[in-house]
C-alpha cells in the first residue's frame, strides 16, 4: 500500500512537472504583439457611381519597423435599381515593402491583387454592412527582379455595425471579420479572425481622421499569434464638380 502511494506521488509530480514545462513553453512561444497602423489615404468622387483611391500605410511593432503598403483602389456604385443602390463593388492592388526576417529592411516585397463586394443597408440611425473579400498574394524577388514562386490567397468575410448618434461625431463601429487561407506549405482555411471597434471624425467634407482598435487571432491549438492594433489614418476626399445644367432661352428673335 505503500509502496503504491509512493508511485502515485511520483506520477503526480511527473505530471505536475511537465504541465510547468508546457505553460512556460507555451508563454514563450505564443506571440503577442502591440501593433501601431498608420495611413494616409486620398479618395476622389467623379460621381454617385465612381469613385478612386489611393492609400498609404506604415506598420509597425512596438519600436521596430514592420512593413508599408502603397494602395490603389476603384469603387463602382451601380444604383440602377432600389435593391443594388446598397452594393459596391471595388477592385485594388497593394504594393508592400516588408521586413525580412533576417533584418534587412524593405527586403521582402510582394503584391496583392484584391476584389471586394460590399452591401451596406441603413435601418434610422443604424446601419450594417456586410463584405466579402478576395485576394491573392505574389511575392518579388528585389534582387532578382522576378516573381518568385510565393503566392498565398484568401477570402475574407466580414459583417460592421455602425451607429449614428444625434448631433454627435464620434459616431462608433464595430465588425467582425474572418479568413479563410489558401498557400503553399501552410495551413488552409479557417486561419485567423479580427475584432474590431472605431470610429471617424470629420472636420468638414473634405477632412477626416479615422481611429480604430484591432484584435487579431490565429485559429490554431498550439501557439496561436495574437496582436493588438491600434490603427490611425487620416483622410482627405475630394468629389469632381458637377457640370450645371443650361435652361434653354426663352428670348424670341
Amino acid at each position: 500500500m505503500i509502496v503504491s502511494k509512493k508511485w502515485f506521488l511520483f506520477f503526480l509530480y511527473i505530471c505536475c512537472f511537465n504541465a510547468v514545462l508546457f505553460a512556460q513553453e507555451h508563454k514563450r512561444k505564443n506571440d503577442v504583439d502591440g501593433k501601431l497602423w498608420t495611413g494616409l489615404y486620398f479618395k476622389h468622387k467623379f460621381n454617385k457611381r465612381w469613385s478612386i483611391g489611393v492609400k498609404t500605410e506604415g506598420r509597425f511593432k512596438l519600436v521596430e519597423f514592420d512593413r508599408m503598403l502603397l494602395e490603389l483602389r476603384g469603387t463602382y456604385n451601380p444604383k440602377f435599381h432600389d435593391f443594388v443602390k446598397p452594393l459596391s463593388l471595388t477592385i485594388g492592388c497593394r504594393y508592400f515593402f516588408e521586413n525580412d526576417e533576417d533584418g534587412i529592411e524593405l527586403d521582402d516585397n510582394y503584391v496583392r491583387l484584391f476584389a471586394a463586394l460590399n452591401y451596406k443597408v441603413e435601418i434610422k440611425r443604424f446601419m450594417v454592412e456586410g463584405r466579402v473579400l478576395y485576394q491573392n498574394r505574389a511575392g518579388l524577388d528585389t534582387k532578382k527582379k522576378i516573381v518568385k514562386n510565393d503566392w498565398a490567397q484568401d477570402i475574407r468575410c466580414r459583417i460592421k455595425l455602425a451607429y449614428n448618434f444625434k448631433k454627435w461625431k464620434l459616431d462608433p463601429e464595430l465588425w467582425c471579420e474572418i479568413f479563410i487561407h489558401d498557400e503553399i506549405g501552410a495551413l488552409d482555411g479557417f486561419t485567423k479572425y479580427r475584432l474590431g471597434a472605431g470610429t471617424k471624425y470629420k472636420f468638414n467634407k473634405q477632412h477626416a481622421l479615422r481611429l480604430k482598435y484591432i484584435f487579431e487571432q490565429e485559429v490554431k491549438y498550439y501557439f496561436p499569434d495574437t496582436s493588438h492594433i491600434i490603427a490611425l489614418s487620416y483622410i482627405y476626399t475630394s468629389a469632381s464638380k458637377k457640370k450645371s445644367k443650361r435652361k434653354p432661352s426663352n428670348k424670341v428673335r
